[in-house]
């Protein structure tokens, strides 16, 4: 359990946790972990659940209907407007929801962006700080499984999916899907703003070859847009090995392999030109892991229900 701010306490007071329990049966670096948790200033009766059986929380009472991982690496210069998209968003929302920002070993001033922006917001906020670097998926995989919302939302820092999509993926949920993956490459999907063409042909070949050799019929696993219902969060992730950017694919073969739906849903996106994906060095490791996923979960099955 992540350790909760004492009553009483500054909201900006760090608290130095032990590792959490292995994941993989790797133990966990050293991680610091500060609970910063906005005050809620809405009415308790528009920032809770009136839902029965809502159990109190921090930054205000009743159930956390949903969670929006940010995972971020020296993120200082695109955090801070995605961010305040985020919150805005969420405070426009009924019930409670948290922002859990994790902070991948960051050497600039990525943490201080995101408390400037999220205290003064009236959406629960934890900011997660991996010490060293350890990768875009142990990343994500670490805000999900402290995530408390009933629904989880990962999303990349830059927000090249809008958030005013989220609808999209939870429409999907609600028609009986276990995971929504934003998609860029089906029927109804809006590219705004292209990649570099040689950028886009890989990005294309790869799917095409993770399409024939490991998720059939998955057209973007990379799309960084994915909605999760919480109780699925954990038999997944628990199963997950990699920590940098081929993580989509392996949690999908996964969550096939355990017998989860997973939805595919056409999204807007718009590309960014900062990508920190090195084509060569990371498209080669990314093929790699895909083969040790493919490998490492041929035996899955899904468990009887």
């Amino acid at each position: 359990m992540i350790p909760r701010v004492v009553r009483g306490t500054l909201p900006h007071e760090r608290l130095l946790a032990p590792a959490p329990r292995p994941l993989n049966g790797v133990a966990q670096d050293r991680v610091e972990i500060e609970e910063l948790e906005a005050q809620v200033s809405r009415p308790l009766a528009e920032s809770s659940s009136n839902s029965p059986g809502a159990t109190p929380t921090a930054g205000g009472a009743g159930e956390v209907r949903l969670s929006v991982i940010v995972p971020a690496y020296n993120e200082e210069e695109r955090l801070g407007e995605s961010l305040e998209k985020i919150a805005a968003y969420l405070a426009a929302r009924e019930g409670l929801h948290e922002v859990i920002v994790v902070d991948d070993g960051s050497v600039d001033a990525t943490a201080a962006v995101a408390r400037s922006v999220l205290l003064p917001s009236p959406v629960r906020f934890r900011l997660l700080r991996n010490v060293p670097n350890r990768g875009k998926g142990y990343s994500v995989r670490r805000g999900l499984m402290a995530a408390e919302g009933a629904r989880a939302l990962f999303t990349d820092a830059d927000l090249s999916t809008p958030i005013e999509d989220l609808p999209r993926l939870e429409a999907a949920l609600a028609a009986g899907a276990d995971i929504a993956i934003g998609s860029r490459d089906t029927e109804g999907s809006e590219v705004l703003r292209h990649q570099a063409w040689y950028r886009e042909l890989a990005g294309k070949s790869f799917n095409l070859v993770v399409r024939a050799l490991a998720v059939p019929g998955i057209r973007d696993t990379q799309c960084g847009f994915k909605l999760f219902r919480r109780e699925v969060i954990a038999p997944v992730f628990e199963r997950v090995a990699v920590e940098r950017w081929g993580f989509d694919v392996e949690m999908l073969v996964v969550a096939r392999g355990l017998g989860y739906r997973v939805s595919e849903v056409p999204v807007r996106w718009i590309n960014d030109d900062r990508s920190k994906i090195s084509l060569l060095r990371d498209g080669l490791q990314m093929l790699q892991d895909m083969a040790r996923a493919r490998l490492r979960h041929r035996h899955l099955k899904p468990p009887p229900r």
